[in-house]
């Protein structure tokens, strides 16, 4: 096989009997990341180098899972590891696969402090970190802590450090953050490791790490598409909140909603909307309060700012060519995700949409020309169709030439049955700028004329990776 690397982290499951997991990563002889099964051991020594009569802690796993070089396993499953083995003042941990060994052993910390030092086997979750448990370990927030002075302090293993859960997101256990969800599911500093409080949720990231810009929390899905997505925008199209066109948050730096778990109930910007550059891959899923319908992933062409793309001129390329498509259970009302090969941000057509020339182009701060393939004819996310229509003064930087406005939509699939041809579906959900009403006439400024909905309640979530 001609192995030749591995990274090793490990970490104490603090119950009866003792467990510790270890994580590495397993590179062949060129640097490549292997992936498969092999058999593997590991020994758990005292000493750094083998000695006549040295006890040592050895088990042997078959089968163990390798995926992109990263291997998990767990010692003392079995129940043969006594914590009783922790009293040695240091211990190291060597790696045998398929019967060849890698190099030299590697230093594990002292996971029982000498001084003082006992394992709180099943203690309780209120446990107090006091005199008499000082040095003792618990696990507890999705960390292996242990108790300094009066508090429970994160325990780092060998140099590295899992995931916690905090009041405001999910952070290194030493309280530092990565840059993107995807470098908490795949760190790429030494000494980290994804474990402890992970899977989808809530985290907390700082894009230019130790730059001027302050760590923000935002929504990470560890899980679709091999995970490591962070959440920009979730467009929920009848939250009463609506994003069309001309609603500011598509060109400011503004976030809006609050970040948790779940994200999805309610329209919300996060931060990375403006604040996380260097994304090379944009997702789009179309989803019912949450629940994953549909989705389509694109290659970026520049990796700029989602934010700065958005503030640009019409028809730039945001998304030029698909990567995966899961699009079977979508309405054939559903255009964008469902068929768009090329993906643009300020999709324009029959005039111009982000400077104002007069006329009255259609346009959608996201769409494709699948989408809206011709005027009057077609959808997005953030729509206005027949923008300068409007009663008086100037509507989002468009004169208008007095009479009714058209589309207003946070999600349109086309104009209502108002003109033939297949796609004219209306409006997903009920977000709509100005109240719709189907009727084919310029009648009453305060309403949406040729404007309905089209009873699909599709909601949209906008990811970077």
């Amino acid at each position: 096989m001609g192995l030749i690397a591995l990274l090793i982290a490990g970490q104490v499951a603090v119950a009866a009997p003792v467990q510790l997991a270890q994580q590495g990563r397993l590179l062949d002889a060129a640097g490549a990341a292997v992936s498969g099964t092999t058999s593997l051991t590991a020994r758990l020594c005292p000493n750094a180098q083998p000695t006549g009569g040295e006890v040592c802690h050895e088990e042997t796993f078959d089968a163990v899972p390798v995926e992109d070089g990263y291997f998990s396993v767990l010692l003392g499953a079995s129940g043969t590891l006594d914590h009783r083995f922790f009293d040695a003042p240091q211990l190291y941990i060597g790696f045998e696969v398929e019967g060849l060994s890698l190099g030299s052993r590697q230093p594990v910390s002292n996971v029982v402090p000498r001084t003082g030092g006992i394992l709180l086997l099943g203690a309780a979750e209120d446990e107090q970190c006091t005199t008499e448990t000082e040095g003792g370990l618990i696990y507890r927030d999705g960390a292996v802590r242990v108790c300094a002075g009066d508090v429970w302090q994160p325990l780092t293993m060998g140099g590295t450090s899992s995931i916690i859960n905090t009041a405001s997101g999910r952070t290194w256990a030493d309280g530092s953050v990565a840059t993107a969800c995807e470098t908490y599911l795949r760190p790429n500093a030494p000494g980290r490791l994804y474990s402890g409080s992970t899977g989808s949720g809530a985290y907390r990231i700082d894009p230019d790490a130790q730059g001027p810009g302050a760590a923000f929390p935002v929504y990470c899905d560890m899980e679709s598409e091999g995970g490591g997505w962070t959440l920009a925008l979730n467009l929920d199209t009848s939250d009463g909140h609506v994003m069309w066109w001309g609603n500011g948050l598509w060109t400011n730096a503004s976030p809006r909603g609050t970040v948790d778990d779940f994200p999805f109930d309610g329209d919300l910007k996060t931060s990375a909307y403006s604040a996380l550059p260097g994304a090379t891959e944009l997702r789009i899923a179309v989803h019912e309060q949450g629940v994953e319908l549909g989705s389509r992933r694109w290659r970026r062409p520049n990796t700029n700012t989602l934010l700065s793309v958005i503030q640009g001129a019409d028809n730039t390329v945001l998304g030029e060519s698909v990567l995966s498509a899961t699009v079977a259970g979508l309405s054939s009302a559903e255009f964008l995700v469902r068929t768009t090969t090329v993906l643009y941000a300020n999709h324009c057509v029959n005039g111009t949409c982000v400077t104002d020339t007069g006329g009255s182009p259609d346009g959608n701060r996201i769409g494709s020309n699948e989408a809206a393939p011709s005027n009057n004819n077609g959808g997005g996310l953030g729509n206005w169709a027949d923008m300068n229509y409007c009663c008086s003064g100037s509507v989002a930087g468009h004169a208008c030439n007095g009479q009714t406005v058209r589309t207003t939509s946070e999600a349109q699939g086309g104009w209502f049955d108002t003109y033939g041809g297949s796609h004219n579906t209306g409006t997903f959900g009920t977000d709509s700028q100005y109240n719709m009403n189907p009727t084919a006439e310029n009648t009453s400024c305060s309403q949406a004329n040729w404007a309905a909905s089209n009873g699909i309640a599709y909601d949209y979530a906008i990811y970077l990776r």
